[in-house]
């Protein structure tokens, strides 16, 4: 990877990093009881989305919009459809927002969509050891998810441990969706078996 490439996607990464953190600010140091908290991270996911779906109907329509192809340019990916990632990253947290109650497992499920994520795909593209399962990604990717996955220790505990695991592999395995979508319905499906 060229260091142009590497910047790029820094500059990406941050970016999708920097959404999930401001959603666990809105939660956590906004001085909001916890339910009022949650609907403000709603209401934050959902006008993020509405933002990117003006946005992808200006793009195929062909009509200009300085903002938009700005952004469009500055953070997409050529070879992806506009704004496809960031739509299905604001659609995932409005899902865990919405599905999940406790904002200690809602707080988890964002840190790992936004920073394991986010860090993954930063330590995955350096490297070159393809998963067996999943060629497009690297095992190296997969493991800095999991580890950096078990900060979430700090909002559930030893859950962290199971949490971070199966999140990792719906992150890895290559199923039509993307991994914005993925990794949240992943830990939704873990919080409600937990019984959170």
């Amino acid at each position: 990877m060229t260091r142009q490439n590497f910047e790029f996607e820094l500059n990406r990464q941050v970016v999708h990093m920097l959404f999930g953190l401001i959603i666990l600010a809105i939660l956590f140091v906004s001085l909001l009881s916890p339910q009022d908290a949650i609907v403000a991270a709603q209401v934050f996911s959902l006008s993020v989305l509405i933002c990117l779906l003006f946005m992808i109907d200006r793009r195929t329509k062909n009509l200009s919009s300085p903002l938009s192809d700005f952004l469009l340019y500055a953070l997409e990916r050529k070879d992806s459809p506009p704004a496809h990632g960031a739509m299905w990253y604001a659609l995932g947290s409005l899902l865990a927002l919405t599905f999940l109650s406790n904002i200690w497992a809602i707080a988890a499920t964002i840190f790992l969509l936004a920073v394991a994520d986010g860090l993954s795909t930063l330590i995955g593209i350096n490297h070159h050891h393809p998963l067996p399962h999943n060629k497009k990604k690297t095992i190296e990717g997969t493991a800095a998810f999991f580890i950096t996955g078990l900060a979430t220790y700090a909002f559930i505990g030893l859950l962290a441990v199971p949490l971070s695991f199966l999140a990792a592999l719906a992150e890895s395995l290559d199923l039509g969706l993307d991994d914005n979508l993925t990794i949240p319905l992943a830990s939704i499906v873990f919080f409600k078996l937990a019984g959170f």
